[in-house]
């Protein structure tokens, strides 16, 4: 897959800091849009979304899984979490967990200037298939956390 970059791309990276969004997209029924920052945004037509679509803002990058390509025969399975959830959330992962099942998944970037305007449309970088996902819930009395976790295998991903 090839990428070209505009010019205004190639000095964001060029430059001492880099603003990158994270993108996640499951082609579930409605598709699940989401991104790793503030508010939602509309980042234009890509090689996903023919109309503008609306990505959701899942708040502040704290952790993207490590992502890796098939190497020497050995593809990687990632877990996303997402942390802090409600329990109205966390009951319908449970009882919604096979909608997800053997749905198209992926991950990309997209570039932003020192404005923190997009300089471009989403990047797809990894794709995968999502298997399952799980919740956990921890509590030390006066708190009570929600996790759901999403596993999701690479097309080579037994």
């Amino acid at each position: 897959m090839s990428v070209t970059l505009s010019d205004d791309e190639i000095l964001a990276l060029e430059s001492d800091t880099q603003r990158i969004g994270i993108f996640f997209r499951m082609a579930t029924t409605p598709v699940i849009r989401l991104w790793l920052g503030i508010g939602d945004i509309k980042p234009g037509i890509n090689a996903y979304d023919a109309a503008n679509e609306t990505y959701s803002g899942l708040g502040q990058l704290i952790d993207v899984p490590a992502i890796q390509q098939l190497i020497n025969g050995v593809a990687d399975r990632v877990t996303f979490h997402v942390s802090g959830v409600s329990a109205d959330t966390s009951a319908m992962a449970s009882t919604e967990a096979s909608v997800v099942k053997a749905k198209a998944v992926a991950l990309g970037m997209c570039l932003f200037g020192a404005d923190w305007q997009q300089l471009g449309v989403p990047i797809w970088l990894w794709r995968g298939t999502a298997d399952y996902v799980t919740r956990q819930q921890q509590s030390d009395g006066a708190i009570t956390t929600r996790v759901i976790e999403l596993s999701v295998g690479s097309l080579f991903t037994s």
